[in-house]
């Protein structure tokens, strides 16, 4: 069977029900030498039902097994290593693709003979409940632009919160043959895998094109504007990890900070916690030397005073949620 020239990865946690926009869009690609990866750490035997209907024959689709205990780095790792194709392409089950949007990857690649292209991400915010509410992300003034060499190594200087490039890997393509440099560490932790992931990569690429073409739809609800109460202590792994990639040490020490900050506000705004119990808990977690490497310098008592009082609309929600 010859091999295709491009693979598609999707990764199904545990939970993840929203599933058949997402390969319905792959089906209906006007781009077809590809096959799907597919890694399911789900309970649910429907998906593997449901995704073997909506692919006929299923001769392109290879299921991994993998075990719900291990890291989202792992799992990356062992797909990756399972494809034949030339090209990979990452997909999120929240997320769906244009019609054309493989066809438009593969074809950058070949013809501008690039190791890694970006394209624009449309979120639909259902968080606001807005109906068709649309958002647009990517670097407008690098449209259409490739970089290449130390002019890449300046943009991969820092990847994360608030950084010129996206982290995500669901909306770029990647070589395939670059990726044995990509995973020569290993990361523990979910939240960051994404952002080392692309640190890793970029760091054996030759050139990244960003396109202007928004071909990427993503669903964004509230859950992924919270953060997740272990997330914290990905936070400092992904802090240590970066330092071990040799970015730059300001910009990962104000990740961390900032994440640190946003956890503080998300327990006491958004779960109800008392500022004295914020307090007790945030005396014992500074006490990881991680924080002051970081460079931080105010005390548990001047963080949690500075986060403002619960609004009257997260005040109505608690009530709501416990009652």
């Amino acid at each position: 069977m010859p091999q295709p020239l491009l693979s598609f990865i999707i990764t199904i946690r545990p939970h993840q029900r929203v599933l058949r926009r997402c390969i319905s869009a792959i089906t209906s690609q006007t781009f077809t030498d590809f096959e799907v990866i597919v890694s399911d750490l789900s309970d649910h035997g429907y998906q593997k039902v449901m995704i073997k209907r909506l692919c006929p024959g299923s001769d392109n689709v290879k299921y991994v097994a993998t075990q719900p205990q291990i890291s989202l780095w792992e799992q990356l790792r062992l797909c990756v290593g399972n494809t034949s194709g030339k090209y990979i392409i990452f997909i999120d089950t929240d997320s769906w693709l244009d019609t054309d949007t493989a066809e438009t990857l593969v074809s950058a690649m070949e013809e501008r003979n690039i190791d890694l292209a970006e394209m624009q991400t449309r979120y639909r915010e259902s968080v606001l409940k807005k109906r068709g509410a649309e958002m647009t992300q990517g670097l407008s003034e690098l449209s259409d632009t490739i970089i290449s060499g130390q002019e890449l190594r300046q943009y991969i200087r820092f990847i994360g919160d608030g950084s010129y490039l996206n982290p995500q890997i669901h909306n770029k393509i990647y070589r395939r043959e670059l990726f044995s440099e990509a995973f020569a560490i290993s990361f523990p932790g979910k939240a960051g895998c994404q952002e080392l992931l692309n640190i890793q990569y970029m760091r054996a690429a030759r050139s990244m094109l960003f396109l202007s073409y928004a071909g990427l739809n993503y669903n964004r609800t509230s859950a992924d504007c919270r953060p997740d109460y272990r997330s914290l202590e990905d936070a400092k792994h992904t802090y240590s990890y970066k330092l071990l990639c040799n970015q730059d040490r300001s910009c990962a020490a104000t990740e961390l900070l900032d994440r640190l900050q946003r956890h503080m506000r998300y327990l006491i705004q958004e779960q109800g916690w008392t500022r004295e119990a914020a307090k007790f808990f945030l005396d014992r977690e500074l006490k990881d030397q991680r924080y002051s490497e970081a460079g931080l310098s105010q005390t548990a008592d001047e963080i949690v005073s500075a986060i403002p009082q619960r609004s009257p609309g997260q005040t109505l929600r608690l009530i709501l949620k416990s009652s």
